[in-house]
């Protein structure tokens, strides 16, 4: 048997603030990913006191949850189970050690484990809880140590009951202020840069997905031939076209009071009475599910208080 290996990622920009995240070993734990960034508000945490700088979502119950402990599985709060393809959002701070001095960027992720390999199929939830506002989003991730191409896992059937859309929160867009990059299964001409992306899911990167259906979830096989020919540092435009698609897009973006909303509208050619003739989805850095303030830790790292919204779908 192989040893363990070694994978690493570097968060780059000099923005703090919240990244979709995972990692692409088997098992892997909070402490294993995290060791080199401040962590707060669950037990085994740099300082377990404040308010948690660590989530997973539960799409059943709808709602954002800590860590029970830092060596649990990613995207649980159980230190039993998979962490393949699960996703977490975690705020990343500028001071590393709350010494109260800014540490550089890149923010370095490193860990040590057997790469998640082969198929694997990740079941998604839709959830019956009565008033639910987000129905059918779910934070998963890339589970391999490479780049994988989502318009090739659409074009190859790889969705089941899932709508063929990704978002990819990004804090280093719209001045900083953070917002969502969208891919919806092909590139899209003219869409403006802030929200576009380019569909090569990078390693350790966590995006949201959406069932399809109410009341009924669903399934992405994440297989290994998806892998695309880099990693997906860079936001780069593929060569595929939307004319390919026989749909029509429209990008619209309203800023202003610190506020930034974009939406992006998919028109068919062909359009009928089906559910997929049309859609519309929006990217927000406003409203947030959770805060970075703290209340307990180090308040020089907290000083602005930073959130992340749920994609929209109308």
């Amino acid at each position: 048997e192989p040893p363990p290996q070694d994978f690493t990622t570097s968060l780059v920009g000099n923005q703090q603030g919240w990244r979709m995240l995972t990692a692409p070993i088997q098992q892997a734990t909070y402490d294993e990913l995290l060791d080199n960034l401040w962590t707060q508000g669950f037990e085994g945490a740099d300082v377990p006191t404040g308010t948690p700088n660590v989530y997973w979502y539960d799409e059943l119950s709808q709602m954002w949850t800590p860590p029970a402990n830092v060596s649990d599985i990613l995207g649980t709060s159980s230190d039993s189970g998979s962490s393949a393809g699960k996703g977490i959002i975690v705020y990343v701070f500028e001071d590393d050690n709350a010494d109260g001095v800014s540490d550089p960027w890149p923010k370095e992720l490193a860990v040590t484990g057997f790469p998640n390999a082969g198929d694997i199929e990740l079941i998604l939830t839709n959830s019956t809880e009565p008033n639910a506002e987000h129905v059918g989003w779910n934070l998963v991730a890339n589970p391999y140590p490479f780049g994988i191409q989502w318009m090739d896992m659409v074009a190859s059937d790889a969705l089941s009951n899932i709508i063929p859309a990704i978002f990819i929160y990004d804090p280093m867009i719209q001045d900083g202020l953070g917002g969502y990059r969208v891919n919806y299964r092909f590139h899209i001409p003219n869409l403006p840069d802030q929200i576009s992306h380019d569909g090569i899911i990078a390693p350790f990167q966590g995006f949201w997905a959406r069932t399809s259906n109410p009341g009924v979830g669903g399934t992405i096989d994440f297989r290994e031939n998806f892998q695309a020919g880099e990693d997906g540092t860079l936001y780069q435009l593929p060569e595929s076209s939307v004319a390919e698609s026989g749909k029509t897009p429209l990008a619209l973006t309203v800023e202003g009071a610190g506020l930034a909303e974009s939406l992006l509208l998919m028109l068919s050619d062909a359009a009928s009475g089906d559910q997929d003739s049309g859609a519309v989805y929006g990217t927000s850095s406003g409203a947030g599910a959770n805060s970075g303030t703290d209340t307990g830790a180090n308040s020089d790292m907290n000083s602005g208080s930073t959130s992340v919204a749920n994609p929209g779908l109308n």
